[in-house]
């Protein structure tokens, strides 16, 4: 072989300039076709790189870095599916010889005419002969010229490969056939189970897509064709299902399915029909509200007032059951918000005061069933007296006033009202009147109270007779009478605090049925008055984008969904999760809320007095009531606890209470001396009761550590065996004079244990976390390392787990309060103390929390946060991939219970989420108008994200996907971030005329068209103006709502009876009779 060389040097140097053409660079603006199946483009396009810098970004902070995904973060893939296996290598025997003339005339045509094929290698073994000792075939030397032997190469003498391509795909199509067989022998098998039969119905989605194919959306008619196969599975799956108690499922199924093939008329018989043949299915009723609200053609007020009542009644007349107060509840709480929304603000409130009245404070002598007339009567004269009621100054228990009838002492309201009707500009002006109105009834007037507007041109006031603003008991004594069976309940009490945009109070026994309430998107609709500036706007650019994105910190998620906590509810500012958030920031600032505060404050005051001395005194509701009282007055909260502990002495919750608000309020001493004499003072107390102390060290610790006074927190939980301290010691603490510890670390871990024992046996969940954060915290004091320190709450989590084997319901809450206890030290930051964490072992830890409860706002917030904090493009950029789980669909009872009125999809705090980190978002961390668009169409289920493709039993068009769509806050978020976010009238409009679509009961959402999308509004505003010049210089300015869409909207109202105060119809017609000039 010629090895020579040529002995020129290569010179390296620049490349000359040859000039770039001017078609060098291509622009695509089509973009890769895959992002909106994948939500990604396609990774086999990309060219590889080498990382270097160690994760830093060229020109970003070097506090920015980029961590891949490891090993350990990937799922696993099964060795043996088959989609993931190699592709096999398929070989025949050659039909033709081993070395045919064709081949050999590429060598030489001589020498092909002399050669002479040996026998088949069948006849010998591989390797006899002289070729494989001789042979000059280079394929599979090193040096060969060919290069390295490539895979197909490598195959045995006289055989060849044969392409297996068409054997994968009938492999794959072979598993879905068998997976069908497989689907449909269960059911032919057991034809009463349920859960077999929605398998197979989802299954024939995966029939229709080709595996081999990439993951892609349905076309129309494949849409079509899966739903008339569904639907005909589901009526064989009803005939034969029989009497079972989860038919419902199917039923459901079936008029969800065929919403996809009949028309609106068609839909509407098929709910009736349903219902007359099934009318024992109470979840049938709840899932018909829904359907008759969002039923923007046929929706009618009195109709959907009529379904309602029909409802209540159906429920009350069932067999009793655990379920029963649970519904009745559920429906009454949608009933009133609906009154509420459309506009019925008196009646609404009205409602919940006769509701409360006659189901909590019945007077004694009304205790037997067949007392019911007798009682209803009773309540009439109660009610027709029109003295003060529950929430009101003065007011008397129907209780109290059976025993001493009192006289209607209250004085007559008169409201005047400032605003008017004015021709010139009539919708604007209308508008304005219309909410002064309703903001004044937004509470049941009295026969004699007096409405009257502004002095009009003659100088006289013309009072305005509103037959809506007084509830007579006539429209009460059919929902009253639905109520009377129901004893005592703290569903109602959940129910109530749901209607006043309140957090829900998680107690252990509602953990599985109010609680799952809190992601309804027909309840939680607080946002709905949410004006926060900048919630709605799109996140500032330039110097101000680095604040606006520090200042949205995951505390300040306003729809909170996690366990009420001391922590939550008297939290330090800016440090903690806020329980009422909401509140603090809408409603106690602004007195024109459609919620008036302070009946709120005095209903829930009530409501925790309403038991006698002699009766258990309700810790959680006092202590919810308290820290709500604390947000609107501090002064009269503190006076309130004071007056709870005279009555009730033995309350250390309320007494930890009172002791953070001392705290909040800027007196430390105080709070101290509240802490130090109440944990003196249950020295002596029953275990039951002394066990609460813990509650009190834990809170007491907590501040010391997050105030910096480490020695002082030292000192208090070296304390907690002597359960006491002394306060001259305790004052002479500091840094350089550390006090001597009454006990050794030892002694203080040894009596932790044991007291988390004595929590345990008493079923005390409180306390047994407050004496493991105890313990927590005192290695942590003690400079012991971060993960010896969360080891403490994973022993925890196994001594409960064992204990309360028998107890799920407690067991599953306790599990949640540790969790949230071990995110609060995660969150927890000091420079004394040794706090340091990876940021790969804090996602461990909170996809645990997540992966055991996924709707956890708490979580998802801390998780979310934590993963844009150290990764500029956010690897978790929908929440929603996490929490969603296949197997929801076929659960048919939970494992603590299953109620109707509590079953749901996809939370809409969940959904909600993703759309509020996309509004704090900034352009430079990859926000966009069409990301932020994205965020809402996939809330809305308007767009199918990537996590939502089909995956093992996943369906691609399950239930789940739009339930954010009769969210009204959702939708009023989406119109007001087009017009100040965005600055897109167009699309704003867009988006109004679809959102009271999606919900027709709303007068809220109807308003927002005048309010914000009036033509004479958009004029007025300079900046939108200007923006919208700006950005679309080649188009005509875009305009607001003209007065004939505005009269369009209004007609639109009256139609749906909506409640309107102020009538302009004869305004309306002449204007519009008026000649054009």
């Amino acid at each position: 072989m010629d090895r020579n060389r040529s002995s020129k040097l290569i010179q390296s140097g620049p490349i000359p300039d040859a000039g770039i053409s001017s078609d060098f660079f291509t622009i695509d603006r089509k973009g890769d076709r895959l992002i909106p199946v994948k939500g990604y483009g396609a990774h086999y396009n990309l060219p590889k790189y080498r990382r270097a810098g160690q994760g830093q970004v060229l020109g970003a902070d070097p506090r920015y870095r980029l961590h891949t995904k490891d090993s350990a973060s990937e799922p696993s893939k099964p060795l043996f599916s088959r989609r993931f296996q190699q592709p096999r290598r398929l070989l025949r025997v050659r039909t033709k010889p081993a070395c045919s003339a064709a081949y050999l005339k590429q060598e030489n045509d001589a020498l092909a005419q002399d050669f002479l094929p040996l026998d088949d290698a069948a006849h010998h073994g591989p390797g006899t002969g002289a070729e494989d000792a001789g042979s000059d075939d280079e394929r599979h030397a090193y040096r060969s010229i060919h290069g390295k032997a490539k895979e197909e190469d490598n195959i045995p003498r006289d055989m060849e490969l044969v392409s297996d391509e068409s054997d994968q795909k009938d492999g794959f199509s072979s598993e879905r056939k068998n997976r069908q067989a497989e689907l449909s022998r269960a059911v032919n098998l057991n034809p009463s189970d349920i859960a077999a039969w929605l398998r197979l119905i989802d299954h024939q989605e995966f029939m229709v897509l080709d595996p081999n194919e990439e993951p892609r959306l349905l076309t129309y008619n494949e849409q079509q064709g899966v739903s008339d196969v569904k639907l005909s599975l589901y009526d064989k799956a009803i005939k034969k299902s029989g009497d079972s108690p989860h038919k419902d499922r199917l039923l459901l199924g079936r008029l969800q399915e065929g919403a996809h093939l009949w028309d609106a008329e068609e839909l509407t018989n098929q709910w009736k029909t349903t219902l007359q043949e099934n009318s024992g299915f109470i979840s049938l009723w709840i899932k018909y509200l829904d359907f008759r609200q969002t039923d923007f053609q046929h929706f009618d007020f009195e109709d959907c007032m009529e379904t309602f009542t029909e409802c209540l009644d159906l429920n009350a007349s069932s067999f009793s059951g655990t379920a029963k107060s649970q519904v009745q509840c559920y429906i009454f709480l949608r009933l009133t918000l609906f009154l509420r929304e459309a506009g019925y603000l008196e009646m609404s409130v009205g409602l919940w005061q006769a509701v409360l009245e006659f189901t909590y404070f019945k007077p004694d002598s009304y205790t037997e069933i067949t007392d019911k007339q007798a009682a209803l009567a009773s309540f009439r004269r109660y009610w027709e007296s029109e003295v003060p009621r529950i929430g009101e100054d003065g007011s008397p228990t129907w209780r109290d006033w059976i025993d001493q009838p009192l006289e209607n002492n209250v004085p007559i309201a008169f409201h005047e009202y400032k605003s008017s009707i004015a021709a010139a500009f009539l919708m604007k002006s209308w508008e304005a009147a219309e909410d002064e109105r309703a903001f004044a009834s937004r509470m049941p007037a009295r026969t004699f109270d007096q409405l009257a507007p502004s002095p009009g041109p003659d100088g006289k006031a013309h009072y305005v007779d509103d037959v809506y603003s007084i509830l007579p008991f006539s429209d009460l004594a059919d929902i009253l009478g639905s109520f009377w069976e129901m004893g005592v309940s703290e569903e109602l009490i959940d129910s109530f605090l749901y209607f006043c945009h309140l957090p829900h109070l998680t107690r252990c026994t509602n953990l599985r049925t109010t609680r799952l309430w809190a992601g309804d998107s027909f309840i939680r609709n607080e946002l709905l008055d949410y004006s926060v500036p900048g919630l709605h706007d799109r996140a500032p650019q330039g110097p101000e984008a680095e604040e606006r994105y520090q200042r949205f910190s995951p505390f300040s998620f306003p729809m909170s969904d996690f366990l009420p906590t001391s922590s939550t509810l008297f939290p330090s500012p800016s440090a903690w999760f806020d329980s009422f958030l909401s509140w603090r920031q809408q409603y106690i600032p602004h007195a024109s809320s459609l919620i008036d505060r302070k009946w709120v404050q005095m209903t829930l005051r009530r409501l925790v007095e309403r038991g006698r001395p002699q009766e258990a005194f309700d810790d959680d509701l006092a202590e919810y009531t308290l820290g709500l009282m604390f947000v609107w007055d501090p002064k009269k909260a503190k006076q309130y606890a004071k007056s709870l502990l005279k009555k009730w002495t033995s309350s250390l919750r309320v007494c930890n209470a009172l002791a953070l608000m001392e705290l909040r309020s800027g007196s430390p001493a105080a709070a101290v001396r509240v802490w130090s004499s109440s944990i003196t003072w249950s020295k002596t107390r029953p275990l039951e009761i002394r066990i609460n102390s813990g509650i009190l060290w834990s809170s007491w610790a907590w501040e010391l550590v997050h105030q910096g006074s480490i020695s002082h927190a030292a000192y208090v939980l070296h304390a907690i065996p002597a359960q006491g301290i002394d306060q001259d010691t305790y004052d002479s603490v500091n840094p350089a004079n550390v006090a001597p510890q009454p006990t050794t670390t030892l002694q203080v871990q040894s009596y932790l244990r044991e007291c988390q024992s004595e929590a345990l046996a008493c079923e005390n969940p409180h306390a047994f976390v407050a004496y493991t954060t105890c313990f927590a915290l005192l290695l942590l004091v003690e400079q012991c390392p971060m993960q010896t320190t969360l080891e403490v709450f994973s022993e925890a989590l196994q001594k409960s787990n064992t204990l309360f084997y028998a107890n799920e319901k407690l067991k599953v809450y306790t599990s949640e309060l540790l969790h949230q206890a071990r995110v609060g030290l995660l969150g927890f930051k000091s420079e004394l103390l040794d706090t340091k964490l990876p940021p790969k072992e804090i996602r461990q830890i909170l996809q645990e929390s997540i992966s055991l409860f996924p709707n956890n706002t708490m979580f998802l917030s801390v998780f979310t946060r934590n993963e844009s904090s150290f990764n500029m493009l956010d690897r978790i950029r929908d929440i929603r991939s996490l929490t969603r789980d296949p197997e929801n669909r076929y659960k048919l009872d939970h494992s603590l219970g299953w109620s109707a009125a509590a079953a749901q999809g996809v939370p809409i705090t969940t959904h909600l989420l993703p759309i509020w980190r996309e509004l704090s978002r900034p352009d430079w961390a990859g926000a966009t108008r069409h990301s932020t668009r994205a965020a809402f169409e996939k809330a809305l289920g308007d767009i199918v994200h990537a996590s939502q493709k089909p995956i093992g039993n996943l369906n691609p068009r399950g239930f789940d996907t739009a339930r954010a769509r009769s969210n009204l806050a959702v939708w009023k978020l989406y119109i007001m971030f087009e017009i100040s976010g965005a600055r897109d009238i167009e699309a704003a409009k867009a988006v109004f005329y679809r959102a009271i679509r999606a919900c027709p009961w709303s007068k809220q959402l109807f308003m927002l068209g005048f309010r914000y999308l009036q033509h004479d509004t958009i004029q007025a505003d300079p900046s939108l103006s200007e923006t919208l010049l700006q950005k679309k210089p080649k188009k005509p300015k875009p305009t607001g709502l003209s007065f004939d869409e505005l009269r369009v909207l209004y007609s639109t109202m009256i139609a749906k009876q909506l409640r309107i105060h102020v009538d302009i119809s004869e305004e309306i017609r002449d204007i519009v009779s008026k000649p054009t000039e």
